[in-house]
């Protein structure tokens, strides 16, 4: 049976879909439900792609890359 670190899975085919798999993954894990995507493209976000609550409160940004 496959485990989380053994899975091969798709690459998303473009930035938009990859921040929608980083908000829904980290709005899970922290059972948040207000974790928000952070402006439009274009517009200015100070390195903040995802901002919200983690589990215990706290507001945090995520900043997503690509690495490859």
């Amino acid at each position: 049976m496959p485990t989380i670190q053994s899975m091969e899975l798709p690459k998303p085919t473009n930035w938009q879909d990859f921040e929608t798999i980083v908000r829904d993954a980290q709005a899970q894990r922290w059972k948040s439900t207000t974790l928000s995507k952070n402006g439009r493209p274009g517009q200015k976000q100070a390195g903040v792609d995802i901002y919200g609550p983690d589990e215990i409160g706290r507001l945090v940004g995520i900043q997503c890359i690509c690495t490859s």
